[in-house]
């Protein structure tokens, strides 16, 4: 190889380098730029979806709380209505042979209180679950789980003292039930709080 051409692939090859060279380190910093920028739009894109996750059970949380709220007021409208029509019966020395509406309204409460177990025990589950075994609540609803109504005995008193028990047992689920829910909202939220 003569002087010359070793001098021009010497001067090709300073100039393709310095053409070249730089593009190869534009571009592997361009591929980190992008790798970088990547993982941190891949970390916002989890951390907004996980809040708009959380957003979503906040929602349905306080749309538990708002239908057991009107379920507790329908429960208490149908249960006061019912110690109303009974209320008519006060004084009266009657039973539920002789009077058949008497006789409804303490099939009425059997039939409530055979559902109001099942949400004791269902409210009682929850209540475990969130740690809330040692609230005044809890306790409460462990004690009345086995509701004790007088199903023999239609009486006007029996039957008042039956509505007005499911009525209290009602009022102490929701209660309840929102407690856990607060719970489970304030969990949901957690990570986003300065707590």
């Amino acid at each position: 190889m003569d002087q010359i051409t070793a001098d021009l692939i010497q001067t090709v090859s300073l100039e393709v380098i310095k053409i070249l060279g730089p593009a190869f380190i534009a571009a592997y910093v361009g591929y980190k730029t992008a790798y970088i920028q990547l993982k941190i739009k891949t970390e916002e894109l989890k951390r907004s979806h996980s809040f708009q996750a959380r957003q979503e059970i906040f929602s349905d949380l306080r749309d538990r709380i708002a239908r057991s709220d009107k379920n507790l007021f329908e429960i208490n409208k149908e249960l006061g209505e019912m110690i109303g029509f009974a209320e008519g019966f006060k004084g009266e020395d009657l039973d539920s042979s002789t009077n058949p509406l008497l006789n409804l309204f303490g099939e009425a409460a059997d039939s409530i209180a055979k559902s109001t177990r099942i949400s004791i025990r269902a409210t009682l589950r929850d209540m475990e679950n969130e740690g809330l075994t040692e609230t005044d609540e809890y306790k409460e609803l462990l004690s009345l789980r086995e509701i004790n109504l007088s199903l023999t005995d239609y009486s006007y008193v029996a039957v008042r003292k039956n509505l007005l028990q499911l009525r209290e047992i009602h009022s102490l689920i929701v209660c309840a039930t929102q407690e856990t829910l607060k719970i489970k909202m304030h969990a949901a939220f957690k990570p986003y709080l300065n707590d």
